[in-house]
């Protein structure tokens, strides 16, 4: 206790505070029911500890056996603050659930100039009410609060702003925790236990419901994992488990940390919706050849022989068009609109509406004809960005074919 507002006075109870007197009472001043508060900081290593004893001492002031009754509770906080001159600023506190009783013949006969302790009412002790603390938080500053209940007498002790070196004593000691036995489900990660030894059995785990495996240590995984194409955020620590599952492109985020295990099917994978390939090494994608676009695929890196034919994508023309969305009617729609075909039939021509400004395709724009004869397509309703904006059009197709593109523009028939 380092501070004339970590003791404090409720009196009458339940409404003035008072951080100035030179005695602190536990029961009844004259005329009225006092409550009081008593704090105390520099507490470390609490959590999670056994609590073995927590013992007040006191200073008495005056001898003191008179009856009364009342209750202790801590503040239920991780920090809580000092005491104010705020109205019930100890009624008004959070208590913790665990509580004892601190009536007269709880604190015993006092003398006076005589220090006097403090542990519970032979049922229930201050130590359960750290103990709470304990378990829920790493406390760093400790509040108990005596909450007056019935009788005329007290119990009176210095306070700090009485005399500093006689303020009310909270000692505490604790077992810090021991070894923690972790189930398999539930545990996101183990960064932040320290110290603390993670004493785990042998594992069996379901491919479901696990957000990651980052901090199974050396846990072992006792059974082959399936896990299907989505919920999994993250396989990073799965090490040598053989993973048996065919798995599609959507939902998976990466594949960055299969690392060295076995997949033992041969892999389908859609055109959109991977991220990253980067980790799949010398596995085969088997099948006819891929049609990927040219957006959605952040690295290429690890498809290794397997063969990607990529639609190839080029200007036409000289056609180019200014387009001001604010030159418009709120809710004009806009729509890309050419004449497009292929020279050859099983082959597909495709255009886009190009943003040169911001250069990249305009989402939603690409249309497409598998005619031979000229076809006029028109895409869906475009989202244009804000601001004055220049585009032009694109054509192209996968190689062996002839595609051609013209009369391109972009409609508002609603403007």
């Amino acid at each position: 206790m380092g501070d004339n507002a970590d003791d404090a006075q409720e009196w009458p109870a339940g409404t003035t505070m008072n951080l100035g007197f030179s005695s602190i009472y536990f029961g009844y001043i004259p005329s009225n029911a006092s409550n009081c508060g008593l704090r105390w900081t520099g507490v470390s290593g609490l959590s999670g500890a056994t609590i073995d004893s927590a013992t007040l001492s006191f200073y008495a002031n005056g001898d003191h056996s008179a009856a009364f009754t009342g209750d202790w509770y801590g503040e239920d906080g991780a920090a809580p603050g000092t005491f104010t001159t705020t109205v019930s600023n100890i009624t008004d506190r959070t208590k913790t659930t665990a509580t004892c009783e601190g009536d007269n013949t709880d604190f015993g006969v006092w003398t006076n100039d005589t220090w006097e302790t403090f542990t519970g009412d032979g049922v229930n002790t201050i130590k359960q009410i750290i103990q709470e603390l304990a378990d829920s938080y790493d406390p760093s500053a400790i509040v108990l609060m005596h909450f007056q209940a019935s009788g005329t007498e007290s119990h009176i002790a210095d306070s700090h702003d009485g005399d500093a070196t006689k303020a009310a004593k909270l000692d505490i000691i604790s077992t810090p925790g021991g070894a923690l036995a972790i189930t398999g489900a539930g545990i996101a990660s183990v960064e932040a236990f320290g110290s603390a030894t993670v004493a785990l059995a042998v594992q069996t785990i379901t491919g479901s419901g696990i957000a990651s495996a980052e901090a199974f240590g050396a846990a072992t995984l006792t059974t082959t994992v399936t896990i299907t194409g989505t919920g999994i955020a993250s396989a990073e620590a799965f090490g040598s488990a053989s993973v048996a599952a065919i798995i599609t492109g959507a939902g998976i985020a990466s594949a960055e940390a299969f690392g060295g295990a076995t997949i033992t099917t041969t892999l389908t994978f859609t055109a959109d919706g991977i991220a990253s390939l980067e980790a799949f090494g010398a596995a085969s994608v088997a099948g006819s050849e891929q049609a990927i676009t040219g957006s959605g695929i952040a690295s290429l890196e690890a498809f290794g022989a397997a063969t990607v034919a990529v639609v190839t994508m080029s200007d036409f023309g000289n056609w180019r068009k200014q387009i001001n969305t604010s030159d418009y009617p709120t809710g004009a729609e806009f729509f890309f609109e050419a004449v497009i075909a292929t020279s050859d039939a099983g082959f597909t021509a495709y255009a886009w509406l190009y943003n040169i400004t911001d250069g990249a395709v305009v989402a939603g724009s690409q249309i497409q004809s598998t005619d031979t004869s000229d076809e006029r397509v028109r895409s869906a309703a475009l989202s244009l960005p804000a601001a004055n904006k220049e585009y032009r059009a694109k054509r192209g197709g996968f190689g062996g074919a002839t595609y051609k593109c013209y009369s391109a523009d972009v409609l508002v028939p609603n403007a």
